[in-house]
């Protein structure tokens, strides 16, 4: 769950183009591994897991979109040597 949270909250650092797209990811996958190990191990703690299944995977939906944008941005950078461009 704390992972989630913090790949939630932490969503501004995907605006970042290279260093937060990559770490954007590793965080809410980690909450989505933990959350499913959680729901084998603990399923009476319900909330818990559950709560860090849903923001892993937000958190996830979030650094994928961001990883587009960043992609699409870049691919339309010109990048012509001529002078006259």
């Amino acid at each position: 769950m704390i992972a989630g949270i913090v790949g939630l909250v932490g969503f501004f650092v995907v605006f970042i183009p290279i260093v937060g797209g990559v770490m954007q990811l590793i965080i809410p996958a980690a909450a989505v591994v933990l959350g499913f190990i959680g729901r084998k191990r603990e399923p009476a703690a319900k909330g818990m897991w559950l709560t860090g299944i849903i923001l892993g995977f937000v958190g996830l939906a979030i650094a994928v979109l961001s990883i587009i944008f960043w992609s699409i941005a870049f691919a339309n950078i010109p990048f012509s040597t001529d002078p006259t461009f």
